[in-house]
């Protein structure tokens, strides 16, 4: 037997179920948990593609370091020869050989969530798992704010 404020609630809670997702769709937060969710689904859906692309990306970017490596004496060589003080040639390879390199960085970090197969990749079905959790939880809360502000 419920008493009066555990019924008021537990109709609360079924007014706050009750609410489309459609009512809250404009809510920052809940367009980017969607966002979020979607996105981990279609990785979760498309494992095998990704891992290939990654991989073929990994080796481009690769050789474009062997090659910036390469072409840096003669960056600075051709600033030598501008006279200019600020290596703007340099420079401007140097950040982009760091920025390859750290992009291959975060690509091996992308391949190593993929090393197992699809279907075995826990740690994928965990993440799109708990996306579509927070996003749930986020679109609880403002349909019981709803609910609560409906009844002031």
């Amino acid at each position: 037997m419920l008493n009066a404020e555990e019924l008021q609630q537990a109709a609360r809670l079924e007014a706050a179920r009750a609410l489309p997702d459609s009512l809250f769709m404009e809510d920052a937060q809940v367009q980017t948990l969607r966002a979020t969710y979607d996105a981990r689904l279609l990785v979760s859906a498309n494992q095998g593609s990704i891992k290939r692309w990654l991989m073929e990306e990994r080796e481009r970017l690769a050789n474009q370091i062997a090659a910036l490596e390469k072409s840096l004496a003669w960056a600075a060589l051709a600033d030598g020869a501008g006279k200019d003080a600020t290596f703007a040639l340099a420079r401007a390879e140097l950040a982009a050989l760091e920025s390859d390199k750290a992009l291959v960085q975060t690509i091996d970090s992308a391949l190593a969530l993929l090393a197992l197969p699809p279907g075995a990749n826990s740690r994928i079905a965990d993440e799109v798992d708990r996306t579509r959790r927070a996003l749930n939880q986020h679109l609880f809360e403002l349909k019981l704010s709803h609910i609560d502000g409906a009844k002031e």
